[in-house]
């Protein structure tokens, strides 16, 4: 049965803006205790620390058990998904800033601090991104797992200096396209601004590929997201759709998610004058990935499935966002020429 263990009494005082931290957990009985650790030991701690518990089978809850008084534990009966994990968090907290926080990273002591600060600097900065690094000793040679998000003309998401030594590059504050769903610093305000029938996260995504989304709306919203190289974290990413040796020891679900995610991000956001502009990249991305689920992941075909199953609540989401959007198609374009700066 599902229930909340407690009400997250305890966390340290903390000043104005308030953060909640929100973590979606599904068998991180490994990593989770150094993430939670992370959190209650920030310069400036968040006011809550939301944790959905999406079923787990290993022995996450009892690590989870350890935080009682410190964190909010909400216990699910099933498996939510990212979305639906976090659009639980969403709506049963308020705050001025939300940081989501996946389980498998580590915050510097300040990380929360200077995200606040920096998006306390314009009213239209609605995400803050930092830079997260990959696991090792050294700070100049760790990897950079990514400093933000980038778009190519096709239309696939990138994750910026992914993979670069850090000391091999001069990273400074700069507005990017959008923000990792690894751990991105939202405006409270933003969120209330995209959320649509009670959902920030389309809960048709359940996992993967969300972030793209909202970074998206986001943008065709009129919103800013910012990369602060000073808000420092560790994250051992392990998913990356485009390399397919990782691919093929993915479960077919998570690689049912990618396929089906991919169409349902174009579907949403893609502006028809941009579509046409740009349908030379476009298209021959989405028939290779066709042609591979043909050949070789057959049980990805039932994305298109899902597609001609829900085309009605897609298209209402599309024109909802057609609606509300603000920015013009051609400063839309002008973002999709990037590719990952090295």
């Amino acid at each position: 049965m599902e229930k909340i263990l407690s009400s997250g009494a305890g966390v340290a005082p903390h000043p104005q803006p308030t953060t909640v931290a929100s973590i979606v957990t599904w068998n991180h009985a490994h990593c989770i205790e150094n993430c939670l650790r992370s959190l209650l030991r920030q310069t400036h701690p968040p006011s809550e620390i939301f944790v959905c518990d999406n079923a787990s089978a290993d022995s996450t809850r009892e690590v989870l058990n350890g935080f009682k008084g410190r964190v909010t534990l909400f216990l699910s009966a099933e498996n939510r998904g990212f979305c639906g994990g976090h659009n639980l968090a969403l709506a049963r907290t308020r705050s001025d800033f939300v940081l989501l926080v996946n389980p498998d990273v580590v915050l510097k002591e300040d990380y929360i601090e200077r995200a606040a600060g920096r998006a306390l600097e314009g009213e239209r900065i609605g995400t803050v991104c930092g830079l997260l690094l990959q696991e090792g000793a050294d700070a100049k040679t760790r990897l950079i797992d990514g400093a933000g998000l980038t778009v190519a003309k096709s239309r696939r998401f990138l994750l910026r200096y992914h993979g670069v030594p850090a000391g091999d590059v001069s990273l400074q504050t700069e507005e990017v396209f959008g923000c990792d769903g690894a751990l991105p610093f939202y405006r409270r305000s933003m969120i209330d601004d995209l959320t649509f029938e009670g959902q920030f996260f389309d809960e048709m995504f359940f996992a993967h590929k969300e972030d793209h989304d909202i970074s998206w709306r986001a943008r065709l919203f009129g919103w800013k997201t910012v990369f602060d190289p000073g808000c420092i974290a560790t994250h051992p990413r392990v998913f990356r759709p485009g390399n397919l040796q990782l691919r093929r020891r993915l479960t077919p679900e998570l690689k049912y998610h990618a396929v089906k995610n991919d169409l349902l991000l174009l579907l949403k956001n893609e502006g028809g004058a941009n579509f046409v502009r740009d349908f030379p990249h476009i298209v021959p991305r989405r028939l290779a990935i066709l042609g591979y689920a043909l050949l070789l992941e057959q049980r990805s075909l039932k994305s298109y499935w899902f597609v001609l199953r829900h085309w009605t609540e897609i298209m209402r989401a599309r024109r909802r966002i057609r609606e509300r959007t603000t920015v013009s198609c051609a400063d839309i374009r002008r973002q999709f020429s990037l590719g990952v700066p090295h």
